[in-house]
């Protein structure tokens, strides 16, 4: 197997050669993140993402399981096919994105 367990958006990116912005919005056009930068509920079910705790301050935020990630990008046209390659981490190895905004039960002040 090509892909290992999770990785955020970060990882992700680099690994398909582009930043995690536009990883995020291929992840929004795939129907797998909302506008709102949250994954979605067909994401969450499908356990293409979870949530792990920021060791830093508790807040959770998302990780996506890299193989079913980037499987669905590819067969929906998004992704080329062709091989990524993923180091292996788990889930408590992998770090939080810098973007607070994708963080679970932290509030954005306006």
């Amino acid at each position: 197997m090509i892909f290992k367990d999770y990785a955020n958006m970060t990882k992700l990116g680099h690994q398909c050669d582009m930043s995690s912005h536009k990883f995020g919005k291929l992840l929004v056009q795939a129907g797998l993140r909302t506008p709102d930068k949250v994954p979605s509920d067909f994401a969450l079910r499908h356990e293409l993402v979870k949530y792990v705790p920021n060791e830093r301050n508790g807040a959770l935020y998302p990780i996506w399981h890299a193989e079913l990630t980037i499987k669905a990008l590819k067969k929906l046209g998004l992704l080329p096919e062709g091989p990524v390659e993923m180091e292996e981490k788990s889930p408590e190895q992998v770090e939080p994105e810098e973007d607070s905004s994708e963080q679970v039960g932290t509030e954005e002040k306006s």
